[in-house]
């Protein structure tokens, strides 16, 4: 059985505003590192939930932290976290472009005109040819 006491840090609660974001931030990033394919929405909403499930349980009573101020920590909590997955970040609206961009991209190779030169080589491997160009071995004695 598992059991959310054996998870919990049975210390004293922070008491001053640097504990205060130690405590959320050492939260946040090891629930950040167990997410599989993390996204702005998920990370923002995993920073939302983590600090104010601090706020709900008391956790942070004893700090002078305002919510100003953890408004300011949860913006840059989740800044770090984009940074830190950055590869992998899918942005609001990024997969909906990413699309587009490669549909325009085919599309745009479906319209490409084929010049002189590209239509001899494409003869040349349409016909099984495999000897260079005059103009290659040019190069290669040069």
């Amino acid at each position: 059985e598992i059991r959310e006491e054996d998870f919990r840090y049975d210390g004293p609660i922070p008491n001053s505003k640097e504990t205060g974001i130690l405590l959320l931030a050492d939260c946040v990033e090891a629930s950040s590192r167990s997410m599989k394919e993390p996204s702005y929405q998920k990370l923002e909403k995993l920073v939302n939930r983590m600090v104010e499930d601090r706020v709900d349980e008391g956790q942070l009573n004893n700090t002078p932290l305002t919510f100003q101020e953890l408004r300011i920590i949860r913006e840059s909590f989740l800044k770090i976290l984009v940074g830190m997955y950055h590869g992998r970040v899918k942005y609001p609206g990024q997969e909906a472009e990413e699309a587009n961009d490669q549909k325009s991209a085919e599309d745009e190779k479906k319209e490409v005109p084929v010049s002189e030169n590209d239509q001899h080589s494409q003869d040349g491997l349409q016909s099984g040819k495999t000897e260079p160009s005059e103009n290659t071995a040019d190069r290669r004695s040069s």
